[in-house]
């Protein structure tokens, strides 16, 4: 009403009033309990890591990785802001296998921890720690044939044939060839080293000199550091 105590029109009015109280951060990490296996054969690969809040405020996270954690491996983010109530974070855990022996495997961990921003407290769940296990793959040796076959005229040295060796596996394949089962046959190369994917291309070179028209039958062992020997058999015919 007014000083004269006449009511004003359209008094009294209500407001509504409605308060929202957020509940607190809790953070939650994806895999947790598991952990993580991270299986390399070489090259750079990763693992993303799930960070989530499954409460109302928002909450800041770190992430570390353990103490004697293995060089080749990091991580792509240590540190997020304001992550808000029901959001994720993705961080990932990479691993660079490049010169790393193959066949050999790496444990360590990562921790993550969460803080409420406005009160500086430890959130509900924080700290969580992952265990990682890291399996670099053993080398292993591929053979593109198993098989050669010369034809031949009498003291007419066929042209040389190769057998191209690949390391399909981890680094650090170590092989030997030979000696080939018949004097006739040797081999322009009889030991390398292969890392992931690289090639050794071994010549066979067949010298028929003094021998007379017949088929003739040679075998060469190449024997790998890591995985079974493999057997190429050379036939020789000559007219």
């Amino acid at each position: 009403m007014d000083s004269k105590g006449i009511t004003i029109t359209g008094s009294p009015q209500t407001v509504n009033v409605a308060l929202a109280v957020l509940a607190a951060p809790s953070l939650t990490v994806n895999p947790a309990l598991n952990g993580l296996t991270i299986n390399v054969t070489s090259g750079t690969t990763s693992q993303a890591i799930s960070i989530n809040n499954t409460g109302g405020e928002p909450l800041n996270w770190t992430v570390a990785l353990g103490s004697g954690v293995p060089s080749f491996v990091s991580l792509s983010a240590s540190a997020g802001s304001n992550l808000l109530g029901g959001a994720s974070a993705a961080d990932n855990v990479i691993v660079n296998a490049s010169g790393v022996p193959g066949g050999t495997s790496y444990t360590t961990s990562l921790t993550v921890s969460a803080i409420d921003p406005i009160t500086g407290n430890i959130v509900a769940g924080s700290p969580i720690t992952i265990p990682i296990t890291i399996n670099i793959a053993p080398p292993a040796m591929q053979l593109d044939t198993s098989t050669l076959a010369y034809t031949t005229s009498a003291g007419v040295n066929p042209q040389a044939q190769s057998v191209n060796l690949t390391n399909i596996g981890g680094d650090g394949l170590t092989w030997s060839a030979g000696p080939p089962s018949q004097p006739w046959l040797t081999l322009g190369l009889n030991k390398g080293s292969n890392n992931y994917q690289q090639t050794s291309i071994i010549p066979f070179n067949v010298d028929v000199t003094g021998m007379t028209s017949g088929s003739y039958t040679a075998t060469v062992m190449i024997t790998p550091s890591v995985g079974a020997a493999q057997t190429v058999t050379v036939t020789l015919i000559i007219t």
